[in-house]
């Protein structure tokens, strides 16, 4: 029997890499979300945009970016996509705000919003709530 030239390939295990358990996780919440937000025509993300667009009245992109920790290719391209649907509005000095339409969609879309919450809380359970808070307070909150 001849070793193998690929050892450190054979040895590795993908399901064990941090970053797939993440990406896997999201891709389940992400499903949940996209299923109760559909009937809206807006996925997670644009949804996200708007609240916190909303809370911070107006923001510029970079800080978007880095409320939402995203990369700036992600939030352009769903900022135009909020602005084609005449979501937001991107005034002078790249200021970006909420238009009314963009307000009555949060309105109209958080029923479906808290009953993806309910449907994502009830497959994590009270412990898997508390890991999440944990992950997202070490990796988020502490930067």
């Amino acid at each position: 029997m001849t070793k193998s030239k690929f050892t450190k390939l054979e040895s590795c295990d993908p399901f064990s890499c941090m970053a797939a358990k993440i990406n896997a996780c999201e891709r389940v919440i992400n499903n949940i979300f996209r299923k109760h937000l559909a009937p809206f025509e807006i996925t997670t993300s644009q949804f996200t945009i708007l609240m916190v667009i909303y809370q911070m009245g107006k923001a510029r992109q970079v800080d978007l970016c880095q409320n939402l920790v995203m990369e700036k290719s992600s939030l352009n391209r769903n900022l135009k996509r909020l602005i084609d649907k005449k979501l937001i509005h991107v005034a002078d000095r790249k200021q970006i705000s909420i238009q009314k339409k963009g307000k009555q969609l949060l309105e109209s879309s958080i029923p479906a919003w808290d009953k993806a919450k309910a449907e994502c809380a009830q497959q994590l359970k009270q412990d898997g709530l508390e890991a999440l808070n944990l992950l997202f307070g070490n990796l988020v909150l502490k930067k």
